[in-house]
């Protein structure tokens, strides 16, 4: 069957995933995330960059923090928002 070709190792090849729409209004999907790292590289703490990106715009907001924690997090969608 290999001979003929019918069966062969070769995986096939496929998208790896998928391209979605982005959101069509501002606001409609926002993504917060946080990335704990030696951002400052023994200059200062170690912290928290928490980064929130408006799906429809491509906006970021930036801020580091100490933690990431629900008052942090908070902090920066109010920010974000204003």
């Amino acid at each position: 069957m290999r001979q003929n070709g019918i069966i062969t190792n070769e995986r096939q090849k496929r998208p790896h995933r998928k391209r979605r729409e982005r959101r069509s209004a501002s606001g409609a999907m926002i993504q917060p995330d946080g990335s704990h790292h030696d951002w400052f590289e023994g200059r200062a703490p170690v912290c928290c960059l928490l980064n929130i990106v408006d799906d429809a715009t491509g906006r970021v907001h930036l801020m580091f923090s100490p933690k990431e924690d629900t008052e942090s997090v908070m902090k920066v969608l109010w920010e974000y928002c204003l």
